[in-house]
C-alpha cells in the first residue's frame, strides 16, 4: 500500500498475502474513527491505528528506493508504470535493479560531464517513475514539481540522459513561471511554428520548447567535450555509450542549435511586434539567445564531421526545412 507521494509503502505479511491470493485480490478497506482494517472475505486484519497524532502500522514499512543521494535530499525511483498497446497505463510493477542502475548511471554521467547542470538536476528532480511504454515519450506535470516520468525501456542510454535533463528543464521553467510573469496576451493563438512538433503552437509552447531544448543542446555539447577530453574515450565506454552515441550527441547538438535559433526569432517577434513579453520574459529570451550562440561556437569544430557522417543528410534536411518555413508568412508554417 502506497502512502504519501514520496514512495513510501507498507507491505502485508506473508499470511495476509496468502489470503489475498486465495480471494483473487478482492478485499475491502474498513474505515473507523481511529483504525483502518482490511477485510478479505470473513477475515479482518488491521492496517493501522491512530494513537494521538501518530499512525501505527501493522504492516512492514518499506522506504522508497534511493536512486542518488544529493546534498539537500535523495532522488528516489518509484515503481514502473506499464502501458498497453493502446498507449494507456495498464499496471504498476516493481522497478528492476537494472533500471535503477541505469538511472544512477545517467545521473552520474551528468555529474561528471556537466557539474553545473547536475547542480540544477539535483535541486529540481526528486523522484523518477520509469515507464515501460513503447512509443510514449517521457513527461512531467506542472502541478507536481520534481516528479519525472521517464521511458527507460524504449530508449537507449544516451536517450535516458537526455530525457532526465529534458524533464528537469521543464521543472526549471515551471519554477520560473511561478516566480515571474514572463509573457501576457498569449491567448492560445497557434501562430508560431514549432521545429520540434512540426506544427503551429502558442507562445507558451514555443517558450517551453526553446528553454528545454537550449538546455538539451548544452547537455550534448558538454557530453561531446567530456568524451573528447583526456581519458574521455574510457569514460564514455564506462557510461555504456558507444562511438555512434558520440556522433549522435554532436548531431543532436547541431540540430537543436538550428531549431532553437529559429524559435528565438519568433520569441523576439512576439516581443518586438506583438509586445507580449514582459521585462522578465525579454531577459530570459536574451539569455537563451546568448547561450545557444555559445553552444554553437563550442560545437562548430565538429560540424564538418557530422555533415560527412550518416547523420549529415538528416541535418541538411532539417536546416532546409527551417529555411522553407521561415520564408512562409506567420501562421501558414504548419
Amino acid at each position: 500500500m502506497a502512502v504519501g507521494m514520496e514512495g513510501d509503502i507498507y507491505e502485508a505479511s506473508p499470511s495476509v498475502k496468502r489470503i489475498l491470493k486465495q480471494s483473487s485480490g478482492r478485499a475491502a478497506i474498513l474505515v473507523q474513527p481511529h483504525e483502518l482494517s482490511l477485510k478479505i472475505g470473513r477475515t479482518v486484519t488491521p492496517l493501522c491505528m491512530r494513537r494521538g497524532h501518530r499512525l501505527e502500522w501493522s504492516w512492514t514499512h518499506r522506504p522508497p528506493v534511493v536512486g542518488m543521494e544529493t546534498r539537500s535530499r535523495a532522488m528516489t525511483v518509484g515503481p514502473t508504470l506499464v502501458y498497453g498497446k493502446d498507449r494507456q497505463p495498464r499496471t504498476v510493477i516493481s522497478t528492476s535493479a537494472d533500471q535503477v542502475k541505469r538511472i544512477k548511471q545517467a545521473w552520474t554521467v551528468v555529474q561528471e560531464a556537466w557539474p553545473e547542470g547536475h547542480e540544477v538536476l539535483a535541486l529540481l528532480t526528486t523522484r523518477i517513475i520509469p515507464l515501460k511504454a513503447k512509443g510514449v515519450v517521457s513527461f512531467s506535470y506542472r502541478h507536481r514539481p520534481g516528479l519525472s516520468f521517464i521511458n527507460c525501456f524504449d530508449r537507449d542510454n544516451l536517450d535516458l540522459i537526455d530525457d532526465v535533463i529534458h524533464e528537469n528543464s521543464h521543472h526549471h521553467l515551471n519554477l520560473l513561471l511561478r516566480k515571474q510573469i514572463l509573457y501576457h496576451g498569449d491567448r492560445n493563438q497557434q501562430i508560431f511554428y514549432s521545429p520540434w512538433r512540426r506544427s503551429l503552437r502558442p507562445l507558451r509552447g514555443i517558450l517551453h520548447a526553446t528553454f528545454t531544448f537550449t538546455v538539451g543542446a548544452m547537455l550534448f555539447e558538454r557530453l561531446s567535450t567530456w568524451a573528447s577530453g583526456r581519458g574521455g574515450s574510457a569514460r564514455w565506454k564506462q557510461a555504456g555509450l558507444t562511438s555512434r552515441d558520440l556522433q549522435r550527441a554532436r548531431f543532436r547538438c547541431l540540430e537543436e542549435v538550428e531549431s532553437v535559433r529559429y524559435s528565438i526569432q519568433d520569441l523576439e517577434y512576439a516581443d518586438w511586434h506583438l509586445k507580449w513579453l514582459t521585462g522578465s520574459g525579454q531577459r530570459l529570451v536574451k539569455q537563451l539567445a546568448e547561450t545557444i550562440e555559445q553552444v554553437e561556437h563550442n560545437i562548430a569544430p565538429h560540424r564538418k564531421a557530422v555533415l560527412a557522417s550518416k547523420f549529415g543528410p538528416a541535418l541538411r534536411r532539417h536546416i532546409k526545412e527551417l529555411h522553407t518555413k521561415r520564408d512562409k508568412p506567420m501562421g501558414q508554417r504548419g
